[in-house]
């Protein structure tokens, strides 16, 4: 049994809940006007559809396998280099002309902090954090939004963290 939850960002808790299979049932849970904000195993063209016929938005990791081709250059400014992008591009996700999606993709590097969580392998809070160094990544962001700036893009995604530190809250208590 897996619990789903819509997790509201700003207020710092979930929105909405609903036990059950776990990518089938985001779909029948999403909010018109909402940005959801979304890991690489829940990249689909049927979820990405589901999102803009809902008049949701979204912003996703999107995974290595996902092929994308840039067919606009965006202008980064001063703020989007000082957050870490690196590119900004309108593209067409997916190989297939006939049923590739017009979206936007923003590249950025971005460093996260060594973590300051429980050790993994050890449950219910008994055990303090482990050292580990700050980890480079570069992130490859999805999103319909093409209202906002990519520092935006790469804030917004950037807000997943507290999704995961609450579900790290909810599995040990």
């Amino acid at each position: 049994l897996k619990g789903h939850f819509v997790f509201d960002v700003l207020r710092g808790a979930p929105a909405d809940v609903a036990w059950t299979d776990e990518r089938r049932v985001l779909p029948q849970h999403l909010l018109p006007g909402a940005v959801y904000l979304v890991d690489r195993g829940y990249c689909s063209f049927e979820l990405f559809n589901a999102f803009r016929a809902t008049g949701a938005s979204f912003v996703a990791r999107l995974p290595e396998r996902v092929t994308w081709r840039a067919v606009e250059t965006r202008t980064l400014t001063d703020e989007d280099c000082a957050a870490g992008v690196l590119s900004d591009a309108g593209v067409d996700l997916g190989h297939d002309p006939k049923t590739s999606l017009r979206l936007r993709v923003v590249r950025a590097r971005r460093t996260s902090p060594s973590p300051r969580n429980l050790h993994p392998l050890h449950k219910r809070g008994k055990h303090t954090a482990y050292e580990r160094e700050a980890l480079e990544q570069e992130w490859v962001l999805v999103t319909d939004r093409l209202d906002v700036s990519a520092c935006v893009v790469v804030a917004l995604y950037g807000h997943r963290w507290q999704i995961e530190i609450f579900f790290r809250w909810f599995k040990t208590t």
